[in-house]
């Protein structure tokens, strides 16, 4: 609605009024078009009108909403009597096309609408309802395959039936295991000894090799006990993942270091450090590789290590949380199909077997010595010993060279 407009009315009296019905005090005529009268009491709490004077809108509103300090009873007079029916008719008329009609259509209009957001929430409340009702029937389809899988898990692991292990997605490995958990039962941590025996470091070497060696060894590679081998420039980290080309553990062919810790001993920054210096030491041995991983264990307690060789030479390592030993075996075995963890591979022909000793290498070659599977017929031959290589008649062996 826009605000009326400011407008300034002078007094005057009625033209058909009679000059002793019109004193000057006591009447004034706002509108002499519409003959519209205000009589004037004597009760009047403001000064008298005269004829001349001039009113605004805003004191007319006043005076007719009785809004003025003092409430002034009976002050407007329709003179409707002096009014012609004519008049009247199209007094109403215009006051009805002006005011009521508006307001009226302006209520069918906010009617309307007001059903209109009714039923649309209607709606809304049918489609929500119908949400629910959809979850909820999501809901008991998901307990009834849960069910499912858990009677067939029972049921699988009842008979030792073969399990399919998927690798972790994250290290884009599409690889799979089949193993059995008989083999790992047997092989493993809790066939070996009891868990609560298992306490000092020297008791875990052997369950832990059997463990890992049951599942490595279904992807070809070499899980080696190296407690007590000097092999990495006179390191012995404790376990050793190699390639499978060798039969014994060598640095430029390891793969995955490991070492353990007594159960209850804290993974702190000294065995970390351990771990660091065993894997510079497979970094220099290996100077074609640029990742390097290695494993730091209690059993309750699984930290890896990742260290990353930059292309000026420097290298980069940093340790992840603690993991559960469940967990760590199955990174494990996601590491050996993992191309930027993979050790020296020279393209030794197949029939020669497994490197007995791998005796040097440079930039682009290998050179191993490989068992004869028929010795010579000649006696001038030469046998491998684990200090080198010795002339006699033991065994025959052959020295060959590769390229990386």
């Amino acid at each position: 609605l826009r605000p009326p407009k400011r407008r300034h009315y002078h007094l005057r009296p009625p033209h058909n009024t009679p000059p002793h019905l019109r004193p000057a005090s006591t009447s004034a005529d706002l509108h002499p078009r519409l003959r519209t009268c205000i009589a004037m009491t004597a009760a009047t709490a403001f000064a008298a009108l005269l004829w001349g004077d001039v009113v605004t809108t805003e004191l007319l509103t006043d005076m007719l909403n009785g809004e003025l300090p003092h409430s002034l009873y009976n002050l407007l007079e329709l003179d409707w009597q002096q009014m012609d029916q004519p008049c009247r008719h199209r007094k109403f008329a215009k006051w009805l096309g002006g005011f009521v009609l508006p307001m009226k259509l302006k209520l069918i209009t906010e009617r309307e609408s007001f059903a209109a957001e009714r039923t649309a929430f209607a709606d809304e409340r049918t489609a929500f309802a119908k949400q629910q009702t959809a979850f909820a029937q999501e809901r008991i389809e998901w307990e009834k395959t849960k069910s499912h899988l858990e009677k067939a898990f029972v049921a699988e692991k009842a008979a030792h039936k073969g399990v399919e292990v998927k690798l972790s997605p994250h290290l884009q490995s599409d690889a799979c295991i089949a193993t059995t958990k008989a083999d790992v039962w047997i092989q493993g941590i809790a066939k070996k000894r009891k868990k609560s025996s298992l306490h000092a470091e020297a008791d875990l070497y052997e369950p832990v090799c059997a463990l890992l060696s049951s599942l490595i060894a279904k992807t070809q590679r070499t899980v080696i006990d190296t407690h007590d081998t000097a092999y990495l420039n006179n390191l012995k980290p404790d376990i050793t993942v190699c390639a499978p080309m060798i039969t014994c553990a060598h640095g430029a062919y390891a793969r995955i270091i490991m070492e353990l810790k007594s159960r209850g001993v804290a993974l702190d920054a000294s065995c970390r450090g351990q771990l660091l210096n065993y894997m510079y030491a497979q970094a220099n041995m290996q100077l074609f590789r640029a990742r390097f991983t290695g494993l730091l264990s209690n059993i309750d307690d699984n930290v890896f290590i990742v260290m990353e060789r930059k292309r000026d030479g420097s290298t980069h390592a940093w340790a992840y949380a603690p993991v559960r030993f469940d967990r760590a075996v199955e990174f494990l075995m996601a590491l050996v199909f993992d191309d930027s963890e993979t050790p020296l591979h020279p393209h030794f022909s197949s029939g020669l077997g497994k490197i007995q000793q791998h005796l040097g290498m440079s930039t682009n070659n290998v050179v191993a010595s490989f068992r004869l599977r028929k010795p010579p017929p000649t006696d001038d031959s030469w046998y491998w010993t684990d200090v080198g290589l010795e002339a006699g008649k033991k065994q025959a062996i052959c020295v060959k060279r590769s390229t990386v």
